[in-house]
């Protein structure tokens, strides 16, 4: 950039920083250190740099173009510094860092929720040389890097009073700066500083300057540029120009004031603390976990997805750094980190179909996610995950939050995967889905990746086998049960609300009183269909008809999953779902005063509904066999003295009031018969004979007359 033009937009930016800054900080105290630099005098401040920290050349020559003054870069290399961030210990250098050779964050914090929403086309870094820190970027297109940039800096310029304040005060707290070697489609290798904290800081500065993101790019990285700033800035100081009261006095002390970061700390080494030299993590990975830790801890006001997002990446990264990822047979754990990350490729070459998921289903995904960051049958993985999210914020996570991590995980992989943003009711969705994981219900649960009907057949086979043995007295679930209960959580919750003609979630968290109480919560629903049959083949239903984009269908008593369209049978409602967890919220509440026929008729019907649920109770009773393989209940018998006395005078009333309408309206007699409708014992005993005239109501003599 021309020198009139640089001035021209220090003026402009000045303008704006005087509106909140009436004090100027002197100049002189944060330009006096800027010299030149020779090539003989770099040169053996390189070969120090090398030597004293085993780095190459030219990541040594990106120190030393960056140190305003290299005698002072020399007394820093001898005495090099350690600070602990979290669970890591940081080595660094620290002197005055000239601010063109700064680049602003390409992974600044505050956009981490709009990267976690780009998939693989997130600019992120990676690490070059195992256990060097130094970072590495590589992007075939140099414009996108640089619009990114300067949106971003945009962004910042705008609504971040800490960085307008610097033209006028300059940088007053150092930034931790990372050594960043950049390759930006044909150009040459770029070696630059990172600003891993101090962002904002270097925003401000590069206005005061008049430095923009083309200069610290690609126009002031060849020596002749440079020197030729370095020069210019000198005259700046050393003429009295910046003396003078005038606008290009005040513009000249801006650029001197905005052109130095005092006292920067430039990180050369690192370490996990307490790790093995061959179980370090790599520097990008590190990178992340000091940003989030020096900025979530105290935490500061970021969006609910850059919150998650950062979280998460974090932990799967330490995860996968041990060795501890869940990997499905078919899959190696590079694989599935990506996957979980969204960094797989959304677009495939012409004639390919793309596959974002690797092969896996997104209810697959949130499995393998809730396994990895929630589950607490692997206590080594589950530290891992703590440990880490703690060297963040510095506070230990709740299974609530890991679940949350995992459900945000799952649902912003599976959207992306299906090119869609985050809508307005995308933390509903997973705060139901947080919930459910959080419940110890769930927690057998492990991907199979076999057959859902065939994982359905074995978890009913051992839920028959647990309600037989009464010496099983656990409620802990099996683990085919509690893989369908995720795999058809993720349906009834994300899955149903984005298939055509439903787009809404089945599953949902409700705060309505019902008679006086609340609807169930999604847990207790899910809990109730992991233990039943009926509730186990809905699931299984669910998940078939979802992977197939189809709106589930309902299952009544006796169907069985099937992977066809079950077109014999409703579509699945979110009301059928409350009705596995009965209550007094599902009793008809009755107005006698409006209508007393219409009571009499619900009231009816209430019996109608309870004498079923009795009779099921009892035929499940009977099934129960001893060891010897008799039935249990009629060699053992059942304590219930208080409960059939109160049988016996409910049947003397029910004979009596349907004798009484036998007389006053025959036709009333048959419809109480339906009562028994279709409810034939698994021998195909007929239960629906006229009881009218019998001595009881139920079967056995349970009640007499």
């Amino acid at each position: 950039m021309p020198e009139k033009n640089r001035s021209a937009a220090v003026a402009r930016h000045l303008q704006e920083s005087k509106a909140n800054n009436e004090y100027a900080t002197p100049y002189k105290l944060i330009s006096s250190s800027l010299r030149t630099q020779n090539a003989k005098a770099r040169a053996t401040v390189i070969e120090l740099i090398t030597r004293e920290f085993d780095l190459l050349p030219f990541d040594a020559e990106t120190i030393a173009r960056s140190a305003a003054d290299l005698s002072q870069l020399k007394e820093a290399v001898r005495t090099a510094q350690t600070r602990r961030y979290g669970q890591f210990e940081i080595q660094f250098i620290e002197f005055d860092v000239v601010t063109w050779r700064i680049l602003p964050s390409l992974e600044n914090i505050r956009f981490e929720g709009d990267r976690a929403w780009k998939a693989g086309k997130a600019l992120r870094y990676t690490s070059l040389s195992e256990g060097k820190a130094v970072l590495g970027l590589t992007h075939p297109d140099p414009d996108f890097v640089v619009r990114s940039l300067r949106d971003q800096t945009a962004q910042i310029w705008k609504s971040n009073t800490h960085s307008k304040s610097i033209p006028m005060r300059g940088i007053e707290a150092p930034g931790l700066l990372s050594i960043s070697r950049l390759g930006l489609g044909d150009n040459a290798k770029i070696g630059i500083l990172d600003a891993t904290d101090g962002f904002s800081r270097t925003v401000g500065a590069q206005r005061g300057s008049g430095v923009d993101i083309d200069d610290v790019l690609f126009g002031l990285q060849s020596d002749a540029a440079e020197n030729k700033l370095r020069l210019e800035l000198l005259d700046l100081r050393d003429s009295g120009l910046a003396d003078l009261e005038s606008d290009a006095g005040e513009v000249a002390a801006a650029r001197l004031r905005s052109s130095i970061m005092p006292r920067a700390q430039v990180i050369v080494g690192y370490q996990k603390i307490g790790a093995k030299d061959s179980a370090q993590p790599r520097f990008d990975e590190v990178r992340r976990s000091l940003v989030g830790h020096i900025h979530l801890e105290p935490p500061m006001k970021f969006a609910d997805t850059t919150q998650f997002a950062l979280k998460s990446r974090i932990a799967l990264e330490a995860i996968h750094s041990e060795g501890m990822l869940p990997v499905p047979p078919g899959y190696t754990p590079d694989g599935i980190l990506n996957i979980l990350r969204a960094e797989t490729e959304l677009d495939a070459p012409d004639g390919e179909a793309a596959d974002p998921l690797g092969g896996l289903y997104p209810d697959e995904v949130l499995l393998l996610a809730a396994e990895s960051l929630v589950s607490p049958l692997d206590g080594k993985r589950i530290r891992i995950v703590n440990s880490t999210v703690h060297s963040l914020t510095g506070k230990k996570p709740s299974k609530e939050d890991r679940a949350g991590l995992a459900a945000d995980t799952a649902m912003r992989v599976d959207r992306i995967a299906r090119k869609l943003e985050e809508d307005t009711a995308f933390k509903g969705r997973r705060s139901t889905i947080q919930k459910v994981l959080a419940a110890s219900t769930l927690k057998p649960a492990r991907l199979s990746r076999r057959p859902i009907l065939e994982i359905r057949d074995e978890a009913i086979r051992k839920l028959r086998a647990q309600k037989l043995n009464l010496e099983d007295v656990s409620h802990e679930i099996s683990p085919e049960a509690a893989e369908l209960g995720v795999l058809g959580l993720y349906c009834l919750v994300e899955g149903t609300s984005q298939i055509p003609g439903s787009m809404r979630p089945l599953l949902i968290r409700s705060s309505a009183r019902v008679n006086g109480e609340y609807l169930p919560e999604p847990q207790q629903i899910i809990e109730e269909m992991v233990t039943s049959e009926i509730g186990l083949q809905q699931l299984a239903q669910t998940i078939l008809d979802v992977r197939e984009d189809r709106v589930p269908r309902k299952l009544v008593e006796g169907d069985s999953a099937s992977s066809s369209v079950r077109e014999d049978r409703d579509l699945l409602d979110g009301d059928d779902l409350y009705l596995y967890k009965p209550g007094n919220w599902s009793a008809k509440k009755i107005d006698t005063s409006s209508d007393p026929y219409v009571a009499l008729t619900l009231h009816r019907q209430q019996i109608v509904d309870g004498v079923k649920a009795l009779q099921a109770i009892t035929t499940n009773l009977k099934r129960i066999e001893s060891p010897d393989g008799s039935s249990l209940v009629e060699s053992d018998g059942v304590a219930l003295d208080a409960e059939w006395k109160i049988l016996d005078e409910l049947a003397y009333d029910f004979r009596t009031w349907t004798r009484t309408a036998d007389r006053v309206s025959p036709s009333v007699v048959s419809v109480s018969n339906s009562v028994y409708e279709d409810a034939d014992d698994e021998d195909g005993t007929d239960l629906g004979e006229d009881s009218s005239d019998d001595d009881t109501l139920f079967d056995d003599g349970l009640v007499s007359k």
